[in-house]
């Protein structure tokens, strides 16, 4: 079972192979948005490098957001184009799972953040249950101030802060 994974909600995009096992290769690059002329030979090298043709893989994943409408609109169309030729299983994730899925492991809130532009950002909170970070709410459109009056306790803030955020954090 080999899967590929893209994620191209931000300005950055990730790529990986799985294997079932283990990943077999990844990569992420700041594409200032040039997610476009970047992201199909970005897959076409790494799966070169590891080995593989569309032939090899049994799935997809892919990114659904919340994130950069026209970078989600270019990875979901490869993904969708690529599992279309080949008939195979493609899986949206959220971009804050994936984030989470990252984080380790704390006894405080997580809070991830994706900026939603004018200085605003969507926001989601988790808390570790079972093993992994679980979503708490639904996601928000916030402003920094709102975002940071609104944490109560110890919180670990996570994802892709503008210098705004970083300021006011």
């Amino acid at each position: 079972m080999t899967l590929l994974a893209i994620d191209t909600a931000t300005q950055f995009i990730s790529i990986a192979l799985h294997d079932g096992r283990q990943v077999m290769a990844e990569q992420t690059w700041r594409s200032e948005n040039h997610h476009t002329v970047e992201l199909a030979p970005a897959v076409r090298a790494i799966m070169d490098h590891a080995r593989l043709t569309p032939a090899d893989l049994s799935a997809l994943g892919v990114a659904v957001g919340p994130g950069s409408y026209t970078g989600l609109r270019i990875g979901v169309a490869l993904a969708k184009g690529i599992a279309a030729a080949h008939r195979l299983p493609l899986v949206g994730v959220s971009s804050f799972d994936i984030l989470a899925a990252g984080q380790p492991r704390s006894t405080g809130a997580l809070i991830l953040v994706l900026p939603a532009g004018r200085g605003r950002v969507v926001t989601a909170r988790y808390t570790w249950r079972k093993g992994a970070w679980k979503t708490r709410d639904e996601a928000e459109n916030v402003d920094w101030d709102a975002l940071l009056a609104s944490i109560d306790s110890a919180a670990t803030i996570s994802g892709e802060i503008s210098a705004e955020g970083q300021a006011k954090i």
